[in-house]
């Protein structure tokens, strides 16, 4: 990029379409501001048991700026527990959140990743309503880097036991960043 000031670069980069910016340049709107937000709805069906939902596929190296899930509709969410959100390489899961209970979500309840991969996701059920507040930073949403495996199919998965019955459909959303030069998406599966 040609050195310019930067109120002349940020007037540029404002005044274009975002189709007519190169996917992973400077301007990329991928790499300035807030960067993306991808959705994804998953339904919660197909009887007992441990069930994992594939939500986004990423590649390169990406900032999360946020992970949260809405529950948009609840049909039958009694036995929604240990839920999490998960990366998953072609090696194994790994946790990006321990385990959290959702049982008993009602519409617009809300699960999000507001803790370190140890730490489970935070829920606020929207039959009590609530905060969710990260105390000693007073940050909402964790912010983490995630590297995708190469070669492999890198995603990221929402995962939870549920009952017979459970029926429900939950939107997904992954804010992301994209700070590498040599490219990386996340995209809804």
């Amino acid at each position: 990029m040609v050195d310019m000031h930067r109120r002349v670069y940020n007037e540029r980069v404002s005044a274009q379409l975002p189709a007519d910016m190169t996917l992973n340049s400077p301007e990329c709107a991928a790499h300035r501001g807030p960067g993306r937000i991808e959705e994804k709805v998953i339904t919660l069906t197909g009887g007992a048991g441990a069930k994992t939902y594939d939500v986004f596929d990423f590649t390169g190296s990406v900032v999360i700026k946020g992970l949260w899930a809405i529950f948009e509709t609840c049909t039958d969410t009694t036995t929604v527990s240990l839920a999490s959100f998960q990366w998953h390489d072609g090696t194994g899961p790994h946790d990006l959140t321990a385990d959290v209970d959702c049982s008993g979500a009602g519409v617009n309840s809300l699960m999000a990743k507001t803790q370190t991969l140890a730490n489970a996701a935070e829920f606020t059920n929207s039959t009590t309503g609530g905060v969710l507040e990260v105390a000693a930073s007073n940050k909402s949403l964790q912010v983490f880097f995630l590297t995708a495996l190469e070669g492999a199919a890198n995603k990221i998965k929402f995962h939870c036991t549920q009952d017979g019955d459970t029926a429900a459909t939950v939107r997904v959303y992954c804010e992301w960043v994209c700070r590498n030069q040599l490219g990386s998406t996340v995209t809804a599966v």
